[in-house]
């Protein structure tokens, strides 16, 4: 190959290697840029979710605030009054996920317990009795729950401070005044068909009306806990929307992420089947909900991934291999029409120089000019014959080298008939005999032939 065939090609694959890098470039700048975008859009998204959560339960927390307010308001809350102020809450169309909203009365010693049950047994619940049965230091009882359906009535003269998870949360709402959010726990509402996992909220209520300044005080003047047991699922119902949402969430108790501690799957919710892809973006995040540590886990949707994937990126690098092909081509086009156009122009330089040794080495003399009668060919037969090179002589200074003669060697020719100047006005002169008689030099005899010189166009120009 040579160095002209090396040059035309490593010119256009140098341009196509340097724009498809440039094209590669501004795919993956497109491409970093989008991500970027999404990420942003993923964690603004997250913020609203983990917003509307946290805000879902301290709407919640005044309903327990407002049950808690009755009691510190009368001097008994009766059974009646308790339903009616459930009843105009409305919890189905208003605060979907609660199943009620009841009160554990606090009863104490063993010694309190027979009073107790004999009290509600005059209400007219004769079969009622604290449940489990069996002795332990202290007692609670679900008194009022409602509604008071058949689900809620499950759980009447349930004493919740007989099982540990429960408990935790009673003591620590009971000694801080504050509500408390119990782990995760198996309803006793639940039935076969309704088991998922639920939690409960607390609020205590004491006898002083308000909460006691100290630990000690806390304690002694208990009366009880307005509460509200919730179905996890039914709690987040509405946040997620099949269809709508593009991210996903998963609540665990504490910061655990084992199964067991799965308080809500929003994947199940949406029913997403990730077939073993992982989320493409993804964070976790703490947070106190009534003293208790949740840990909610944000899960980009397949529906999330659909709008990030744009097709810009690879529209772009696309583009970008077309172009790098195309501008490499009219490169390698002009370097190949540049290569002929030299190659050709060396041919004629070559041709040219051949010409000029053989009209050099003619032993005819060669002249042509243009219209001006400017001479441009004048070879060295014609200067031995004219006592030199007149290319350079205007015509009118002819007369000092030569003198032209008709063929008897004594009659002059005038300038328009001489054989140059026929010629030029387009005559052919053929073999014609004429006498030049140059300067220091013998009368020389010759025979000239000539005729215009036309171009492409049919144009004379010499």
């Amino acid at each position: 190959m040579t160095r002209l065939e090396t040059r035309n090609v490593l010119i256009p694959f140098s341009v196509f290697l340097v724009l498809l890098c440039v094209s590669v470039a501004g795919w993956q700048f497109a491409r970093s840029t989008i991500e970027e975008q999404s990420l942003r859009r993923f964690e603004a998204e997250s913020s609203y979710l983990h917003e509307q959560i946290k805000s879902r339960f301290n709407t919640y927390a005044q309903v327990l605030r407002g049950g808690v307010g009755m009691f510190n308001g009368s001097q008994n809350v009766s059974r009646e009054e308790w339903q009616f102020y459930v009843r105009e809450l409305s919890l189905a169309e208003y605060f979907p996920g609660i199943l009620g909203v009841g009160f554990s009365q606090w009863i104490g010693s063993a010694d309190n317990l027979p009073g107790h049950e004999r009290e509600i047994r005059e209400e007219g619940f004769r079969d009622y009795e604290v449940v489990p049965r069996g002795e332990r230091e202290n007692y609670t009882s679900i008194v009022y729950l409602e509604p008071f359906d058949k689900r809620n009535r499950r759980a009447f003269g349930y004493d919740m401070f007989s099982e540990v998870t429960r408990r935790e949360a009673m003591e620590r709402a009971r000694d801080t005044g504050s509500a408390a959010l119990s782990g995760r726990v198996e309803l006793v509402q639940n039935t076969p068909s309704t088991i998922q996992p639920g939690f409960l909220l607390y609020l205590p209520v004491y006898s002083t009306k308000n909460v006691p300044d100290t630990l000690e005080r806390r304690r002694g003047t208990l009366t009880g806990f307005v509460y509200s047991p919730f179905h996890a699922r039914e709690l987040m119902k509405g946040i997620l929307q099949q269809g709508l949402s593009t991210i996903s969430f998963q609540i665990y108790d504490q910061v655990s992420s084992a199964e067991s501690a799965m308080l809500y799957d929003g994947e199940q919710e949406l029913e997403i089947n990730r077939q073993g892809v992982p989320a493409h973006f993804s964070s976790s995040r703490n947070v106190d909900i009534a003293g208790r540590t949740w840990s909610i886990h944000y899960l980009s949707t397949p529906s999330f991934n659909t709008l990030k994937d744009s097709a810009f990126p690879w529209v772009l690098l696309a583009t970008g291999f077309l172009l790098s092909i195309l501008v490499s081509f009219v490169a390698w086009m002009l370097l190949s029409a540049r290569s002929s156009v030299e190659r050709k122009t060396s041919e004629l330089r070559m041709q040219e120089d051949i010409n000029s040794v053989l009209l050099e080495n003619l032993a005819e003399g060669v002249v042509a000019c243009g219209p001006d009668l400017q001479f441009s060919i004048f070879n060295k037969s014609a200067r031995d014959w004219h006592a030199g090179n007149l290319k350079d002589v205007p015509v009118d200074r002819w007369s000092e080298h030569f003198e032209l003669f008709e063929k008897d060697g004594l009659t002059p020719v005038p300038q328009d008939q001489s054989p140059l100047t026929r010629a030029l006005a387009g005559e052919s002169v053929r073999d014609e005999e004429f006498c030049i008689v140059a300067r220091g030099k013998s009368p020389r005899f010759v025979l000239v032939s000539g005729g215009s010189l036309p171009d492409r166009d049919g144009q004379r120009t010499g």
